[in-house]
C-alpha cells in the first residue's frame, strides 16, 4: 500500500494529473481547418464537421 502511494506521488495521477485525462496529439479542429485551407473539403463540409466536433467538447 505504501508503495502505491509513493509511486503516485512521484508519477502523478496519470495523463492530465488528478483532474482526469487530457487529450494528446493534434487538435481535431486544427486538422479540420488545415484540410479546409488545403482545399480537401468545401465550406459546407467544413462547417458540418466543425459543428459535430464542437458538440462533443465544452466551450471555453
Amino acid at each position: 500500500m505504501i508503495f502505491l502511494v509513493a509511486r503516485r506521488a512521484r508519477r502523478g495521477w496519470g495523463p492530465g494529473g488528478p483532474g482526469g485525462w487530457r487529450p494528446t496529439g493534434p487538435d481535431p479542429v486544427a486538422i479540420l481547418g488545415e484540410r479546409y485551407a488545403r482545399g480537401e473539403i468545401d465550406e459546407q463540409e467544413y462547417r458540418s464537421r466543425l459543428a459535430v466536433l464542437r458538440e462533443g467538447r465544452p466551450q471555453p
